[in-house]
C-alpha cells in the first residue's frame, strides 16, 4: 500500500482533512469485509472510508497500474508515499484549478530539492 495524498501533506505543501491509501485488489477486498469500512462511490469507481482514512484500488483519471505505484514509493519516515512524479502526473489529467495550483506548487519544490 502507498499513501496518496499524503505525497504533498508529509512535505508541507499542502493540507488535507483526510488520506488516500492506494492498494492491490487483493487488500481491498479484505478490507471491503471487515467491520466499520464502508463503500463509497467517485465517479465511476468506489473506494473504502474509515476514520478519514480512504483505500482506493483504482485511481482516475487515466489509466494507472495501482501495484506499479505502490512498487515505486518514495520512503519519508518509513512510510511509503506516492511520488511527486505520479501525484504531479494525475493533477495534470484532473486539471481542475485546485490541482493546477498544486502541480505549480509541486514545480517549484522539485527545482528546490
Amino acid at each position: 500500500m502507498v499513501v496518496g495524498s499524503g505525497a504533498m501533506l508529509i512535505r508541507g505543501l499542502r493540507e488535507g482533512h483526510d488520506i488516500d491509501v492506494f492498494v492491490t485488489k487483493d487488500l481491498y477486498e479484505e478490507y471491503r469485509r471487515k467491520i466499520g469500512w464502508k463503500r463509497k462511490p467517485c465517479n465511476i469507481d468506489f473506494y473504502l472510508s474509515k476514520d478519514g482514512i480512504e483505500l482506493w484500488d483504482e485511481w482516475r483519471p487515466g489509466n494507472w497500474n495501482v501495484e506499479k505505484l505502490i512498487s515505486e514509493a518514495e520512503y519519508i519516515d518509513g512510510i511509503a508515499f506516492l511520488s511527486l512524479k505520479w501525484t504531479m502526473k494525475w493533477k495534470k489529467l484532473c486539471g481542475r484549478k485546485k490541482d493546477l495550483e498544486h502541480v505549480k506548487i509541486i514545480e517549484g519544490y522539485l527545482k528546490k530539492n
